[in-house]
């Protein structure tokens, strides 16, 4: 197609397509350079003779110096599709560094360009010699810092739309994870800290895992509930190491990426922060072809891009906010548990042949044994800065309960129980409270949010006085349902059984606080009337006794050959809360809940001995066979 054909196809003179083409086109109007461009560009018409210094003309070329980093395929890949929509093609090249971008340059001036889009990275400072090339230029950086004279991404704002989007989902402890000590990468964090210090001042700053140094420690999966990644590489590291180590994601550990690159081939499919690659290659692209065809016309507006959360399967609430709930509120310690013959009296040693440390205590106990029952288990209480502390801790989350709320101490040590065992399986405790005393009314207000949306709270007397009225408060204010294990407990208040869904004492215990009834059923009536709703009373091997006022039932105990008592009475309680969340009555889940008890007798130690969901699913099936085949 020659020049005398664009005229007759726009209906004008060749000297008006001439003008144009050549770009003295300023007496020309508006409409009818329009028209003449359209034309060519539809036709794709080429000038055979294109010359730098006899007159410029066009030739629909843009040229594109672009900094190489992760994401920028997809933005000359837009950039080319947005250009190609307007009559123009794309000549790239791309630069490391600003030496590089020189080069580009220069290789760019041997073309007939007649635009130029110039895309940057945040290190290079020096400005860029573009006064030879002569052509119309857009220039932009790909990520840039508020100082910064061109548009591109914020980084900084990134960073603060990213940890909101965790906050928002209640995730109080996460990390972050960068290749090393980039600009880009220190503006990312910045923006993350700067969230968290304006917008959520009570939740800690994450820890930046710089992970060219450092690899990634496993104790980051362990102690907290979501990992926000730089790139999608890094976040499959944190895939493969949460595999590794059993931290299913989201359910234990939420994984939130920028996009840099697309997020393919991750399961659980990654959730992403979306950065405007496209966006901003299609802005770039209108704003050189408005300074090539219309330099009159408004610029574009370069205003930030939406924030864009990609929802994915890697982005959840933190394990204390998931459903079935159960909040547990109590001691921690470190157990040492002796094998005896029999106890020894006053005066007497006793030689033991087996001794065996475990993490233990209550709350501890009862919170593993909701975790393996497949409910989910949030614990509030506090250990030591010690190494005792550390190994509970540790097992805790092995174990896949919420520590969110677990408190450290330099003040005192973990605590710890010293527990005896005789032949016949019956136990004694000692206990040292530690750090366990040391949890305060106010540490419990501080960790309300833990009761949000659970169904029940387990809740032992190990505590201080204080520390128990607070807890029972707390869970009443959000009508979460209260079960009180009376351990270590001489007098009980009214005010605390009137909040008691389920008071569960065993008979030495039921003796002891109700003093003038001799009888299991008058005991457990007295305690109905002073508030309780329903009172179960576990009897060890004769079974247990439950009412509520209007039904009353004994269970007899499951049938298992015993070795140690130790923990069954927290085995009891945690299956019967989870069973109950699940739906089943309180006969039902009373049921199961000594089933749990029995089978947590059958070795030694208290948390390895807890039965799992599937282990007391088959057990209740396989005896209530039994029964139906006696009958």
């Amino acid at each position: 197609m020659n020049i005398r054909e664009i005229a007759q196809l726009a209906g004008v003179s060749i000297s008006t397509v001439s003008k144009v083409l050549n770009r003295k086109d300023q007496a020309i109007s508006e409409e009818t350079r329009r028209k003449v461009l359209a034309v060519m560009k539809e036709n794709h018409y080429q000038p055979y003779v294109v010359s730098r210094f006899y007159g410029s003309s066009h030739s629909f070329l843009i040229g594109a110096v672009l900094c190489k980093r992760p994401g920028i395929e997809r933005f000359l890949e837009t950039l080319m599709e947005a250009a190609a929509q307007q009559g123009y093609s794309v000549l790239a090249r791309f630069a490391q560094s600003p030496e590089e971008e020189k080069e580009a340059l220069e290789v760019l001036r041997g073309y007939p360009l007649d635009g130029l889009v110039l895309c940057r990275g945040m290190e290079f400072e020096e400005e860029p010699d573009l006064e030879s090339l002569g052509v119309p230029t857009c220039i932009l950086q790909l990520t840039r810092g508020k100082t910064s004279p061109y548009p591109g991404i914020d980084l900084e704002q990134t960073g603060w739309k990213a940890a909101q989007a965790l906050a928002e989902r209640k995730h109080r402890n996460f990390f972050c994870v960068v290749h090393g000590d980039s600009q880009e990468e220190k503006t990312f964090v910045e923006g993350v800290q700067k969230y968290l210090s304006q917008s959520r001042p009570s939740l800690p700053l994450p820890f930046v895992c710089r992970y060219e140094k450092m690899g990634l420690p496993t104790n980051l999966l362990l102690e907290n509930t979501a990992a926000l990644c730089y790139d999608t590489g890094l976040a499959e590291k944190v895939y493969e190491e949460a595999l590794r180590k059993n931290r299913r994601i989201p359910k234990y550990l939420s994984v939130l990426s920028l996009e840099w690159g697309r997020a393919q081939g991750f399961l659980p499919k990654l959730a992403t922060v979306g950065l405007p690659f496209e966006t901003m290659a299609e802005k770039a692209c209108q704003e050189v072809v408005r300074k090539i065809e219309n330099p009159s016309a408004p610029a574009v507006d370069w205003s930030p891009a939406e924030f864009s959360l990609q929802e994915g399967e890697s982005l959840g609430l933190p394990l204390s906010e998931q459903g079935q709930k159960v909040v547990v509120v109590g001691s921690i310690n470190m157990d040492t548990t002796i094998a005896l013959s029999d106890f020894p009296r006053v005066g007497q040693t006793s030689i033991s042949n087996s001794r065996v440390i475990s993490p233990g205590g209550k709350g501890l106990n009862q919170a593993v044994a909701v975790a393996k029952l497949e409910g989910t288990a949030v614990l509030i209480g506090k250990v030591g800065k010690d190494y005792e502390g550390s190994k509970v801790w540790d097992h805790l989350q092995q174990n896949r309960v919420g520590v969110e709320y677990v408190r450290r101490t330099s003040r005192d040590s973990t605590g710890n129980a010293y527990i005896c065992v005789q032949q016949d399986g019956e136990s004694g405790i000692m206990v040292y409270k530690g750090a366990n005393a040391m949890l305060t009314s106010e540490e419990l207000i501080e960790s309300k949010d833990a009761f949000d949306r659970a169904e029940y709270c387990l809740l032992s007397t190990e505590l201080d006085n204080e520390a128990i009225e607070t807890a029972a408060q707390l869970a009443w204010e959000r009508e979460v349902k209260i079960v009180i294990k009376p351990a270590a407990l001489d007098r009980i208040s009214d005010e605390l059984l009137e909040r008691t869904f389920i008071f569960l004492p065993n008979s030495k215990e039921s003796a002891r606080l109700c003093p003038g009834e001799s009888q299991v059923e008058q005991q457990a009536e007295a305690f109905l009337k002073r508030g309780a709703k329903h009172v179960i009373v576990t009897l060890g091997h004769e079974g247990c006794y439950w009412t509520d006022g209007k039904n009353s039932q004994r269970f007899p105990a499951a049938d298992f050959e015993t070795v140690d008592t130790t923990g069954a009475a927290d085995a009891f309680a945690a299956a019967l809360v989870v069973c109950l969340t699940k739906g089943l009555d309180m006969r039902e889940a009373i049921h199961r809940a000594t089933v749990a008890a029995g089978f947590s007798t059958t070795k030694w130690g208290v948390t390895d001995a807890m039965i799992d969901w599937d282990t007391l699913e088959f057990l209740c099936s396989a005896k209530n066979t039994l029964r139906q085949f006696r009958r």
